[in-house]
């Protein structure tokens, strides 16, 4: 049970604490429910209650590489390749050959998936895509 007084808020659901804070002047209160868009919880703010909160942040979308180079295909993947081979910079392509030859995951967000997106000139749905496929695939 939630009880309040000059916007301080007490829970307990010990019968003999509420019957005592009832005495000294605290009220009940009930909660909104649960933010049907967010679905969390309300929070005590300010002496009301404030329903929902902010929107987590969506969680990093990462796949095995495995998948990942099956969803891209034989085309894709030569043209990967051969970006990272056209890298100047020669610590720099050898980290993203690297990458692409020992990383056992890859994030969406990673840095050099976007810099190869960009490179191919591939829209985010297209990387969207690919990145589906790929989950798919580890799901199987």
């Amino acid at each position: 049970m939630h009880l309040t007084l000059d916007s301080q808020l007490r829970t307990t659901s010990v019968p003999a604490e509420i019957a005592n804070l009832k005495r000294k002047g605290w009220v009940e209160t009930t909660p909104p429910p649960y933010d049907s868009v967010t679905h969390y919880p309300p929070t005590w703010q300010s002496g009301q209650w404030i329903a929902g909160g902010e929107l987590p942040p969506e969680p990093p979308v990462i796949v095995t590489m495995r998948s990942f180079r099956l969803a891209c295909g034989r085309a894709l993947m030569i043209q990967i390749n051969a970006a990272i081979a056209a890298i100047e910079d020669i610590e720099q392509r050898w980290q993203a050959q690297q990458f692409l030859a020992t990383s056992p995951t890859v994030s969406r967000s990673h840095p050099l998936v976007l810099s190869l997106s960009a490179a191919l000139d591939k829209t985010a749905a297209e990387v969207d895509s690919i990145f589906a496929s790929a989950q798919q695939l580890d799901l199987g």
